[in-house]
């Protein structure tokens, strides 16, 4: 592998690209993308996983980071979702202990300390008093993501791809040529000028001009579990408060997301066109939104290709797939397929061709993903409008069934997996562990018959106390305006170095 070429530029371009210099560094790395097809501007919600791969493999500067591509925080997502008992939830990032919270107080939002700084809408930051260390971070491992303008995100990954020796070149392609064994052989612009490599990364978005267009890869849709196919974007001004949660809204054909930024919500509503029209849609959107800027419309198809591998092509971001937008997982299965692609690579290299073994099991994980979120339309109750009544009666769950029977009638799942072989089973290839799936189903209004441990009064007392120091210690943190501006200039003052409890691994 002397010369890779990824087609396509974007988040998923430049993290493929940026990632193959780090990890494979006698490999020389093109990108291809044409100035001609912008970059749309929206927020992104992210994992935690991303901050992993920005600044522990990647090793990007925190600082220049924030200065540029301008982050705010996010500890998790409220939902305006599910059952009507709780006007709202948190599903907050890190370990929640749901079960315990609604024992307790009778109120889930209690399941851990970032819940509570949601429900203050507070950062993980606060003032000592001490001249000589001012701040102090209490954020746990893995406790908090990113929320993004995907656009000056791509714009600096591109800059930090040229400054590290990958090539970049402006130019649209037209097509791929094949050879007689069935590989890409080159690639063609509109000058009739060709490119070639040794392998190609398709990062083409939803065109999938290689693994799709170009191989014909069959496409397994998930329209019978996933019924939305269109979205809305636009920003708004807020009131100055960075919200530290990206909301999810029931809306009458779909869900609205909020993603807060520093100076606007960037905003989308994610709709079925089956159940209305593009101007249904922007007015039930103004109408929640009265300070609504310029919108635009965007179409997708929920599914995946069959094989992420394909010959001397694999694909990443959209031109793989793309699963609905609830749960942030984009830039998390970006990621996912970009170290499939490394592993994949790296084994080619030993003489090893695992993309067998590599398009099944990275299949796996995107079809575990689609029950999971599938699940949360299916059961969804905040709205019985004529496209939420379909999703409860025809979204198709068949692969989270036993699931759901087993946590109704045994117990939340990451407590009782030891003497279920489906659970442990289940477990494998999921992005979203156990305990979310007993959240999400608790929110949903599950409720199982029993739960494995008992609680004493003693414990009541104590999580009462315990509970109430959350609320102490987030009404004393500082607002994410307050503090974002001096992380830019003293980033140590987040104490980054504690957020991974583990060096990088590329582990297969």
């Amino acid at each position: 592998m002397e010369h890779i070429g990824i087609l396509g530029g974007g988040t998923s371009g430049y993290l493929t690209a940026l990632s193959l210099e780090k990890l494979m560094p006698n490999t020389k790395v093109t990108v291809i993308e044409s100035s001609r097809i912008p970059v749309l501007g929206v927020g992104e919600s992210t994992t935690p996983k991303l901050l992993r791969m920005l600044h522990d493999l990647l090793g990007l500067d925190l600082g220049e980071f924030y200065r540029e591509v301008k982050p705010t925080w996010k500890h998790g997502v409220r939902y305006l979702w599910g059952d009507k008992k709780n006007s709202f939830t948190n599903n907050s990032l890190g370990f929640i202990s749901p079960f315990l919270s609604v024992d307790i107080v009778d109120d889930i939002n209690y399941n851990s300390l970032n819940s509570v700084l949601i429900n203050h809408e507070k950062s993980f930051m606060i003032r000592t008093g001490n001249p000589e260390k001012p701040y102090k971070s209490f954020a746990l491992p893995h406790s908090y993501a990113y929320h993004l303008d995907n656009k000056r995100l791509s714009s600096y990954l591109k800059r930090k791809a040229e400054e590290r020796g990958i090539q970049v070149l402006d130019t649209k392609i037209e097509a791929a040529e094949i050879d007689e064994k069935g590989h890409i052989d080159h690639l063609v612009n509109d000058q009739g000028e060709t490119f070639i490599f040794d392998f190609y990364v398709d990062c083409s978005g939803f065109r999938s001009m290689l693994l799709g267009k170009t191989l014909q890869t069959p496409f397994e849709s998930f329209k019978s579990s996933l019924f939305t196919d269109s979205a809305i974007v636009g920003n708004a001004k807020h009131n100055g408060i960075i919200k530290p949660y990206t909301e999810a809204r029931t809306m009458k054909n779909g869900w609205q997301w909020n993603i807060p930024m520093h100076d606007e919500d960037h905003l989308g509503y994610i709709y079925s066109s089956s159940f209305s029209s593009s101007d249904d849609a922007e007015k039930e959107f103004r109408e929640l939104n009265p300070g609504l800027g310029e919108v635009k419309t965007l179409k997708f198809k929920s599914g995946r290709h069959e094989k992420f591998i394909v010959k001397n092509v694999a694909a990443v971001g959209n031109s793989y797939g793309f699963i609905e937008a609830l749960q942030s997982t984009a830039l998390h299965m970006v990621i996912t397929n970009v170290y499939a692609l490394v592993l994949h690579l790296k084994s080619l290299e030993k003489g090893n061709d695992i993309s067998s073994d590599i398009n099944e099991n990275l299949g796996e994980i995107w079809d575990k993903l689609r029950w999971f979120i599938a699940m949360q339309f299916k059961y969804n109750k905040r709205s019985q409008s004529d496209f939420w009544r379909t999703c409860n009666r025809e979204a198709d769950v068949s692969g989270l069934e036993e699931l759901i029977h087993l946590y109704q009638e045994n117990g939340p799942l990451h407590e009782v997996k030891a003497a279920f072989s489906q659970v442990q089973e289940a477990e494998q290839h999921q992005i979203y562990g156990l305990f979310s799936h007993d959240f999400m189903l608790l929110v949903m209004g599950f409720w199982p018959k029993k739960l494995p441990y008992s609680i004493t009064e003693k414990d009541k007392v104590y999580w009462r106390k315990r509970y109430a120091l959350w609320d102490q210690l987030a009404g004393k943190a500082l607002y994410q305006h307050e503090i974002l501006k001096h992380v830019e200039v003293y980033p140590e003052i987040i104490e980054f170095d504690k957020f991974f409890e583990t060096p990088f691994l590329l582990d297969g």
